[in-house]
């Protein structure tokens, strides 16, 4: 699993939009206070195991 902490991944700028669906940490088994518990949500790309880390 990787979890972007920047917007960028192999050259292609991420968005929102690039996300096919959305967990939460207890879906991934991530401690909600991970990233300083500023993430709300993690959306799943299509690129295989890479997630957006989502913050509201």
């Amino acid at each position: 699993m990787r979890l972007l902490g920047s917007t960028k991944y192999n050259g292609k700028e991420m968005t929102i939009t690039d996300s096919r669906e959305f967990l939460t940490h207890k879906d991934l088994g991530i401690d909600t206070n991970y990233y300083g518990g500023n993430i709300k949500r993690i959306g799943v790309t299509s690129n295989k195991g890479v997630y957006l880390l989502l913050d509201e």
